[in-house]
């Protein structure tokens, strides 16, 4: 798991990845905050980007929280009365993008789920369960 929390640890991400589609995410959401080139990037968001086999409490504990269950009402996915508490799912083609805005400031988490073997089945199957397309345009 790859934790990106200042300008410095997101570039040097970028230039080490292989995955176009992964960069291109970055990179996206990167632009989407251009406006606020006076700040420092970690003052804005923290990328956390999931590798195969990376445990699901890794990730949990990455968050400050479980992504499983709803943060404010604790209840789990898959029990009666579970709502997502993310501020937006997306699915692409090889990824899975998660939002949660953390505090009133704006500050957000992006977290980057790969579709493939070794990553946690229910946390694939929530995030299939409730994405919504993103939509290429060209």
């Amino acid at each position: 798991m790859h934790v990106l929390r200042d300008a410095e640890s997101v570039q040097v991400f970028l230039a080490s990845t292989p995955d176009p589609e992964l960069h291109r995410l970055i990179a996206d959401r990167l632009a989407d905050l251009s406006d606020y080139d006076d700040m420092d990037i970690g003052d804005l968001v923290n990328f956390i980007v999931m590798e195969t086999n990376d445990p699901l409490s890794a990730l949990d504990a990455a968050l400050g929280f479980a992504v499983l269950s709803n943060r404010f009402d604790l209840t789990s996915y898959g029990a009666l009365g579970f709502t997502p508490s993310w501020d937006g799912l997306t699915e692409h083609t090889e990824w899975f993008e998660l939002v949660y805005v953390i505090s009133d400031d704006g500050f957000g988490l992006v977290v980057l789920i790969p579709k493939q073997v070794g990553i946690d089945a229910s946390l694939l199957a929530m995030c299939s369960r409730y994405a919504s397309l993103h939509q290429e345009t060209s």
